[in-house]
């Protein structure tokens, strides 16, 4: 209420003090006691009257100054976490309230309104508003509560933050690379990367499969000082293929090592005739002997075989066993006692 306190000793001086107070209670002993009595409840309801009139000017005292606070979220700047504990004048200075900056740099700067809250010199490179990681529920605790966002953020220039200083750098036994952190790191999680082994030069593979920075030969790996691309084709598996590093007297092969060879140790292999239609006599010698290969001697047609110049496929249709074949007689039409001779 306008006049404070002013009013309230008005009211009080008014009610509390009068001088008819006084004589009201002469004429109430003079009066005997059942004037007393209705003069002394006269006067408890005048105390009672001024109280209630003090409770309602207190009352509305307060109301009109509520009524007069302002409601900072009309201004587009609400005001919230540490912003609503730090006095007006920090923002407004000079009194002035029309015009003051909403953006957080203007305040948040060396030599600015709160220059003791701004951006360290260790902070990584941006030209992005504070508010696009910060929040201001995360002041009090240093602004460590970010939430960071690589919007923006060009390819390739992830180094200028990722140093080890600004942000989290390549650790002492990353890879050896000079290519862009993005080239295997999503921005979400580093752990789990897709390597992309391009521009990596040949003959190299052992500066990182080494057994410590990257996966090397296991202790059952075939003794050899070739390099891994020798054999190894293949940049996402170590099993799939493999070519290359096979002796000159090898069955003859197009297919990776890994197809028949597929333990720990080189021999004995397991031949696998998969994509194999024809050319068996390349392997399996017409003659009564078989060939030799570097760790097998595939089984010969033999001196008791059937004359022809067919090929084995023609009869014998399965690669684990020559029993049990259908002849075929495609294309013959004279010599049958040359096989048909009772032997």
């Amino acid at each position: 209420m306008a006049g404070g306190p002013r009013t309230e000793r008005a009211v009080w001086n008014k009610f509390a003090l009068s001088p008819n107070i006084h004589q009201e209670h002469e004429a109430t002993i003079a009066a005997g006691p059942r004037a007393e009595r209705a003069g002394w409840s006269n006067g408890v309801l005048v105390v009672l009257s001024a109280l209630l009139l003090l409770i309602w000017a207190s009352q509305a005292w307060s109301q009109g100054n509520s009524a007069n606070r302002l409601d900072h979220t009309r201004t587009g700047f609400p005001l919230t976490a540490v912003h609503e504990r730090v006095s007006c004048e920090s923002c407004h200075l000079q009194g002035t309230f029309r015009g003051t900056p909403k953006d957080c740099v203007t305040c948040h700067s060396p030599g600015s309104r709160r220059a003791t809250s701004v951006m360290p010199a260790n902070h990584i490179p941006t030209q992005q508003s504070c508010d696009t990681c910060h929040a201001t529920t995360a002041m009090g605790v240093g602004w460590k509560s970010i939430s960071f966002t690589h919007a923006s953020v060009m390819p390739g220039t992830c180094a200028s933050c990722h140093n080890g200083i600004n942000g989290v750098g390549k650790p002492a036994k990353h890879i050896l690379t000079t290519l862009s952190c993005d080239a295997c790191h999503r921005t979400t999680v580093w752990q789990t990367t897709a390597f992309n082994h391009t521009g990596v030069v040949s003959g190299t593979c052992a500066t990182c499969h080494n057994g410590a920075t990257a996966t090397g030969k296991p202790a059952t790996h075939v003794p050899t000082t070739q390099t891994c691309d020798a054999c190894h084709s293949s940049t996402t598996s170590f099993t799939a293929g493999v070519l290359g590093g096979r002796p000159a007297n090898h069955i003859p092969t197009t297919q990776a090592c890994t197809l028949c060879h597929t333990g720990v140790n080189i021999k004995p292999g397991v031949m696998n005739h998969s994509g194999i239609t024809t050319g068996c006599a390349s392997c399996h010698a017409v003659g009564a002997t078989g060939r030799a290969f570097f760790g097998v001697t595939p089984k010969p047609r033999g001196a008791g075989h059937i004359p022809t110049t067919a090929d084995c496929s023609s009869c014998h249709k399965s690669t684990t066993s020559f029993s049990g074949v259908t002849m075929s007689h495609a294309g013959i039409t004279t010599g049958c006692a040359s096989c048909h001779n009772g032997t």
